[in-house]
């Protein structure tokens, strides 16, 4: 056969003929070969029989095999870059999806633009070095895998014959996945036994051994091989319960592959190899079946039981030792097991127990509940003991009721059979003790709940740990619940507290209290003050005593603290103090004001007799007003008498208002021109009962005192109305409700600072220079008022000025 391209050259020359089927494909591929090295003009047989070249021609036709021709192009560095198709068969159509049109007289390239470059690389290596190749590989752009036999046919020119062999690539590819999937599968299935804590073995239908794991070997002291059933006579077993050896049919793993069972957990004391000794085991084992149901090996698992071996050996041996009676039943409230202890606490022989309802060891109301309340928690989960705890009542083997505490835990044992465990300790003793102990501490806290004083115990770091009823009470009016009347508080921080907040007693008693319950200082006393009602001012005194005492069972230290309320008594020891002073100061007033009374008689006899010789009215005036002034300074003298001797002289119905109006000349004349006297005094007519001279007295003194505050002039304004007071008037607190008249004297002077404030009322206490005043003049006020049934309020800022506010109960 002639072969010429379409481009009129003629590539292969005469060929044998060759069949064309797929078992004969290797034929064709070495005619053409032959013809490949051969030159151009040797495959031109002129004049050859036609009908030879028709039937190779037919042939060509027919190949199953796809065939090209092609011309290899290169590149600028001289690669083979592409290759133009010359020639191709029918079956390259069909092999590739390609027609002939679409790829005659085209590149590689423009026909496959994506071609892989390994198909060009191994074409130009056969058309430049003559080598023919054989490759497989795929064409991605057509979807497909090929194999290829190439031969170079003339230069730069070479023949392909391929075949599709996606189909085949494709199986082999399933098979390699399929073998790496078993062998990966087999990796991890060793892995995961090689892993697992249990030993496994799998077998055959005849038993012999397909896999085993590391734990096997370490539970049986060697490598376990067999081939056959016959063979396991070799391993030595004996039944834990019985003590006899298992023959070759007791294996679980024997009973699965010939009767197809399936054990969970079956004891089975193994002998070593090694001559280790005994490994207990629990023997699991299970067949292993086809799709058809028939049993092709099976599977046995070998878990190591000695250390549960050994733990439930110590457990006896605790069990057995323990001192509280340790009780284990079953869901029915049967007795599996009891302990020594059971047997003392409840006085019955252990044989006596075990087999009977946990009932025997209750008495009567528990007995004949016991049986419901185990069918309400197996049912509901409902619990009232079990995971809980709680003192119950036990009855002993002689009939006496004992008291118990009672735990009872709830575990599940091989089958998920459920079972209680009951913990009991006897605590009768204990009972008895504690019932006492609250019977002297009852006693102990009414005795101290009887106590006036404000009780406290202090443990050894200086927290409250019980306090009285007095403590309490007091806690609760002074908002204390929190700080210092709170039991579990420490006291010790909270003077610290206190300390820190600007009031030094705090520290004192801290530093104190700290020194005590050391053990460095013995008994600790303090007095101080304390503002119990803040809203009133009220201040209290109280003592406070610290005794060390050991309050706690081993000993170490603590305190008893104590606050006793001593405001009356120093109330009454100030009062003493003041009874003796006055009555001194009386003594020598009385003295002093006799002699002042006579002096004053002469003086204003002689008065009297200028006023009756004044030749002109103006010292007939003046001689009066002296005598006058002189009368009112004998009144004076006279109430220093009544308070020296104490004397009261008695209160007379009046109305201020005109006692007031009527000093307006003297009071203008007492204050001086450089004081603005304001009176106001509306029509009040109010009237009172008081000491007609002890209120002149008061009003001129406040007066004096105004003027001596303004000593560069200012505004004085003496004030009166009529006033109703109720129960909520906070600027006038202790008064009951009622009717009052009030004379307010208000100043605009230097006013007072608070240490001032506190004393003014003090009988001698003055600030005013050595002779410039005797300090009586207030306390004089305040006794006024106390005599009236009135109240004298003081208000007083420094540099602001003061003001006097004197109440008197209306007369009716």
């Amino acid at each position: 056969m002639t072969v010429v391209a379409r481009d009129g050259a003629e590539d292969l020359g005469s060929a044998p003929p060759v069949s064309v089927t797929d078992g004969e494909s290797a034929g064709v591929r070495q005619n053409i070969a032959d013809a490949g090295n051969r030159s151009v003009d040797d495959t031109i047989v002129e004049g050859a029989p036609r009908a030879n070249e028709d039937r190779c021609l037919s042939t060509f036709e027919q190949m199953h095999e796809g065939f090209a021709l092609c011309e290899l192009i290169s590149g600028p560095d001289g690669r083979a870059a592409d290759f133009r198709f010359l020639e191709v068969n029918p079956a390259f159509e069909r092999l590739s999806g390609i027609s002939s049109a679409a790829a005659l007289g085209r590149t590689v390239r423009e026909v496959i633009p994506d071609i892989e470059e390994m198909w060009i690389e191994t074409y130009g290596r056969v058309a430049e070095s003559g080598e023919p190749a054989h490759v497989e590989g795929p064409i991605a752009a057509l979807g497909r895998w090929y194999e290829a036999h190439a031969y170079r046919t003339g230069p730069r020119r070479f023949a392909t014959l391929f075949i599709d062999i996606t189909a085949r690539h494709v199986a082999e590819e399933a098979r390699r996945h399929a073998d790496a999937e078993a062998h990966a599968e087999r990796r991890r299935l060793q892995a995961v036994l090689a892993s697992l804590p249990v030993g496994v073995a799998v077998t055959d239908a005849n038993g012999r051994l397909l896999e085993t794991n590391a734990e096997l070997a370490r539970i049986w002291g060697g490598v376990v091989a067999t081939d056959k059933i016959p063979d396991y006579a070799a391993w030595r077993a004996r039944w834990p319960a019985t003590g006899k050896p298992l023959l070759p049919d007791d294996w679980p793993v024997v009973r699965a592959l010939r009767k197809g069972e399936t054990t969970i957990g079956e004891p089975v004391d193994i002998e070593r190899f090694d001559g280790g000794g005994i490994c207990p085991t629990l023997n699991s084992a299970a067949p292993i079946r086809d799709a058809a149901g028939v049993v092709m090996g099976a599977v046995a698992v070998l878990l190591d039981v000695s250390a549960e071996r050994e733990a439930e050996s110590r457990y006896r041996a605790v069990v057995d030792t323990a001192a509280v009676a340790i009780i284990v039943s079953d869901e029915n409230g049967t007795i599996l097991s009891a302990n020594g202890a059971a047997e003392r606490i409840f006085m019955r022989h252990v044989g006596e127990m075990v087999g009977h309802n946990v009932r025997i060891l209750l008495p009567e109301p528990d007995r004949a509940g016991h049986d419901d309340f185990m069918a309400r928690y197996l049912g509901t989960g409902e619990r009232h003991i079990i995971g809980v705890g709680r003192e119950v009542e036990g009855l002993r083997g002689d009939g006496t009721r004992i008291t118990l505490d009672l735990s009872i835990a709830e575990w599940r044992g091989i089958g998920q059979r459920r079972h209680f465990t009951a913990i009991l300790r006897d605590v009768s003793d204990r009972k008895a003790r504690e019932r006492e102990l609250r019977r002297m501490a009852m006693q102990q806290a009414a005795i101290l709940d009887a106590l006036p004083a404000h009780v406290a115990l202090l443990d050894p770091e200086g927290r409250i740990l019980a306090v009285n009823e007095a403590w309490r009470r007091f806690g609760e009016r002074n908002g204390l619940e929190c700080t210092e009347a709170c039991v579990g508080r420490n006291y010790i921080a909270a003077c610290d507290a206190a300390a820190a907040a600007g009031e030094p007693e705090g520290a004192v008693v801290a530093a104190a209290l700290r020194e005590l319950l050391a053990g460095r200082q013995g008994r600790f006393e303090r007095d101080y003050g304390y503002t119990c009602d803040p809203s009133s001012g009220e201040e209290r005194w109280f003592r406070l005593v610290a005794v060390p005492a050991a309050l706690s069972g081993d000993g170490a230290g603590g305190a008893v603290l104590m606050h006793l309320d001593i405001t009356e008594a120093r109330r009454n020891e100030e009062a003493l103090r003041h009874a003796e002073r006055m009555e001194a100061i009386g003594e020598l007033t009385s003295g002093l004001s006799h002699d002042f009374a006579n002096v004053l008689q002469a003086m204003m006899s002689g008065l009297r007799m200028l006023e009756r010789g004044a030749s002109d009215r103006l010292q007939q005036r003046i001689a009066a007003e002296t005598a006058e002034a002189g009368s009112r300074a004998r009144g004076l003298v006279h109430q220093l008498l009544a308070l020296a001797r104490g004397e009261s002289p008695e209160p007379e119905r009046i109305v201020p208002a005109e006692v007031v109006l009527g000093m307006e000349e003297l009071l203008r004349g007492s204050v001086g021109h450089a004081i603005e006297l304001l009176l106001e005094v509306p029509h009040v007519r109010w009237s009172t009962m008081v000491e007609a001279g002890g209120l002149e007295t008061a009003l001129l003194n406040l007066s004096i005192n105004a003027r001596d505050a303004m000593p560069t002039g200012g505004r004085l304004v003496i004030n009166m109305c009529n006033v109703s007071l109720d129960e909520g008037d906070a600027l006038r607190p202790g008064l009951p409700p009622g009717d009052y008249v009030s004379i307010t004297v208000r100043d605009t002077g230097t006013g007072m600072p608070p240490e001032v404030r506190a004393r003014v009322f003090d009988a001698f206490f003055t600030t005013k220079p050595r002779g410039a005043g005797t300090g009586l003049g207030l306390a004089m006020v305040s006794r006024l008022m106390r005599r009236s049934g009135g109240h004298v309020r003081l208000d007083s800022t420094p540099g602001k000025g003061t003001e006097f506010e004197l109440l008197f109960p209306r007369a009716v």
